[in-house]
């Protein structure tokens, strides 16, 4: 799948959970989207969004650091073997991609914490 695909999926879920209206009336907001063919299209978007305004590109997100999600989950931020940041164990394949109000990075798939 392209990027563009799979980010429209993710805001298919974000629609269908009635989540919209936050991510427009959002002045900076860092997402995490699973891109995972296999992800189920009933995960809670704000497990995948750092509470606002954090706005985290990648040079920002430090390895070891310790970020919350808009549900209270914990995303972690780890050095991959071979480098590269994962996110709860999930590698970010495509990072820094700019949306109107944030940053979208996508993950391998769904995030465990």
């Amino acid at each position: 799948m392209e990027y563009m695909e799979l980010a429209l999926r993710f805001y298919k879920i974000v629609v269908s959970s009635g989540k919209l209206p936050f991510f427009e009336e959002s002045t900076a907001v860092t997402i995490f989207a699973p891109i995972n063919a296999n992800c189920p299209n009933s995960v809670n978007p704000d497990d995948y969004i750092l509470i606002p305004p954090f706005l985290a590109y990648t040079p920002g997100l430090v390895p070891d650091g310790t970020y919350i999600t808009r549900s209270g989950k914990t995303i972690k931020v780890t050095w991959a073997k071979g480098g590269g940041r994962l996110v709860n164990g999930r590698r970010i394949v495509k990072a820094n991609v700019p949306i109107k109000n944030g940053v979208i990075h996508f993950i391998d798939g769904v995030c465990t914490s």
